[in-house]
Formats: C-alpha cells, sequence, structure tokens
C-alpha cells in the first residue's frame, strides 16, 4: 500500500512530507519496527521522543500521531483520532481473517496447550500460526521471540490476518492483563479455551472477582457466537459459566471422566476418550497437568474438525 493512499482511510488535520512509496506494516511499538513500516504514537506517550527516534532508525518512513512532531524528514501525518486511525489501517492493509482462531486463556498451561495445537494441526498437514509466550512461529517454526504472553492488537492482527488469500489458523495466549487492558480490541476468535483459575495476579487484578472476569472477558465479548467454548469441568462455578455460554456458542468440556474429553495414563500408554468412545495413544506425558493441557488442546483440535 502507498503511504499516498492513507489520506483516504483516515481523517487527517495535516499531512507533511507526503511521499509516494509503499509500505506493508504498522505498529505502536518501536521495538517492532521493521523496514518500511508506519510507527503510530500517542501524544500523551511518555520518552515520545526516543521512541520515535527508535522508530526511524529501524526502518519507519511514516510517523501518524494525533500532534505535529517537529523536525521530521519522513512523511507525517496529523490525525483527528489515532485509535480510528490504526484500525482502519490495519483492516486494510490485512483483511483476510484466518480459517479459524483459537484463545486459550487461563492462569496456567496457556503456553503448553498453544504448542500441542500447533503440534495436532501440523501433524494433520493443516497450517498453523501461533504467538505467546513461546514467540510466534508459523507450522512450528519459530520468527522471533515476544516480550509479552499476549502483544498489542497490532502485532496480532498483522500476525493473524493476512493481505493475500489466508490459509492459516490462528492460535495464541490470552493473558488477564491483555484482556483487562483492552489489548485484544475488537478481535474476535473462533474458539475460546479456559484452562483454569487460581488465585494468581492478584496484585494487578486486586482481587478474584475481577482477575476471573478479566479471564471470562474473552468468551463474552471475543468468541464469535455459535463458535466454541472449551471448558475445563473441574474450575469452581464452571456450571454457572456453562449456563451464560450455553444460548449463544456451542462448548466442548475436559477434565473430568465425564467430560467430552477425558486422558487418563496408564503404564507404557495413556487412554483419551473422546465423546464416551475410547482410544489408546502413546505419550511420553506422566504428569497430569501436562495430560489435562493435552486433553484442551485436542478438545480445541475438535472444534475445527481436526
Amino acid at each position: 500500500m502507498l503511504l499516498t493512499e492513507i489520506p483516504n482511510l483516515i481523517k487527517c488535520k495535516k499531512i507533511y512530507n507526503l511521499k509516494n512509496i509503499s509500505f506493508n506494516k504498522i505498529y505502536t511499538n518501536s521495538n517492532y519496527v521493521s523496514k518500511s513500516s508506519v510507527f503510530i504514537i500517542e501524544k500523551k506517550t511518555k520518552l515520545k521522543k526516543i521512541y520515535i527516534k527508535e522508530a526511524i532508525k529501524k526502518g519507519a518512513i511514516a510517523i501518524i500521531s494525533n500532534e505535529f512532531i517537529p523536525n521530521l524528514l519522513i512523511t507525517q501525518f496529523v490525525v483527528v483520532n489515532i485509535n480510528l486511525s490504526l484500525l482502519n489501517i490495519l483492516k486494510t492493509i490485512r483483511s483476510n481473517k484466518p480459517l479459524n482462531t483459537i484463545a486459550i486463556t487461563g492462569t496456567n498451561g496457556k503456553t503448553s496447550v498453544v504448542w500441542y495445537i500447533s503440534q495436532i494441526l501440523n501433524y494433520n498437514n493443516i497450517l498453523v500460526k501461533s504467538y505467546g509466550t513461546l514467540g510466534y512461529y508459523i507450522n512450528l517454526k519459530k520468527k522471533y521471540s515476544s516480550k509479552l504472553t499476549t502483544p498489542d492488537f497490532t502485532i496480532l492482527h498483522q500476525t493473524a490476518y493476512s493481505s493475500k488469500k489466508n490459509l492459516y489458523n490462528y492460535v495464541f495466549e490470552a493473558s488477564s492483563h491483555a484482556l483487562s487492558q483492552n489489548r485484544i480490541k475488537d478481535l474476535k476468535v473462533d474458539t475460546a479455551a479456559l484452562t483454569n483459575i487460581s488465585r494468581d495476579h492478584l496484585d494487578y487484578h486486586k482481587d478474584f472477582k475481577t482477575y476471573k472476569k478479566a479471564k471470562l472477558k474473552l468468551f463474552f465479548n471475543h468468541l464469535n457466537e455459535s463458535g466454541w467454548a472449551v471448558l475445563n469441568d473441574k474450575i469452581a462455578d464452571i456450571e454457572i459459566i456453562k449456563n451464560k455460554l450455553r444460548k449463544k456458542v456451542n462448548i466442548i468440556t475436559y477434565g473430568m471422566p465425564n467430560s467430552d474429553v477425558y486422558i487418563i495414563k496408564r503404564k507404557k500408554y495413556a487412554v483419551i476418550t473422546i465423546f464416551k468412545k475410547k482410544y489408546s495413544i502413546n505419550t511420553n506425558l506422566n504428569s497430569f497437568i501436562e495430560l489435562e493441557n493435552l486433553a484442551c488442546a485436542i478438545a480445541c483440535s475438535l472444534s475445527i474438525d481436526v
């Protein structure tokens, strides 16, 4: 996309040094800026000059802000609404959504579940991208590391969505911090999974009720209607959560002998029950928790007909 096309997408108060050159990425974090990208920054941002200098050094060819920034030699767009400008540009340069988007939340197990899902899909020759604590991966091959469990929306959107036909499934970790801070914005998911909820991160969320509410935002704010909720039957008050979700989405459960998916370890193999049918699988997993994470991953994979 050309810089000269940007004024057709956003409302600008002023434009400086407009150049007819192309860009393909946009970032709000200078750490991620790469060659031929656009950097967008809020006027209230602390250390703004340092971030802008870093972005330009890394290859930014234009700056978008809601105030004029003096002494810039690159193109500068001064906009009315910085958030709306960001969303409009993002959804134009990356307009094709993944085949399926799967998000995992929970106090523990998110990283393992994302990795197990990616392995299951890859084993079945299904294209997959994943983002989480381990970094950004395409078909199990690492592209770069991540400083956050859940990155900001610009990174999520640009790793999930494509400028061309999108043949990938996208799996990511959704942390309570990211959900609370609305870092996911309006991103919708087809499958949302909850591994567990224990008393953690209360230094940030202040109390357990607020922490739990942040986790459940994934299901009530981001899960597509008629999507899939994958729930751990061991969670306290899980029946209340099920009843609230049942009218809007499909539900797959795991974790208990009467759940839709359940794994129990034998000496040399594991027995997995899927919708009351039993299968024997070879696995070197011995930890009960990791077997439960695997059950969650299998339940998520079932939601996309693997």
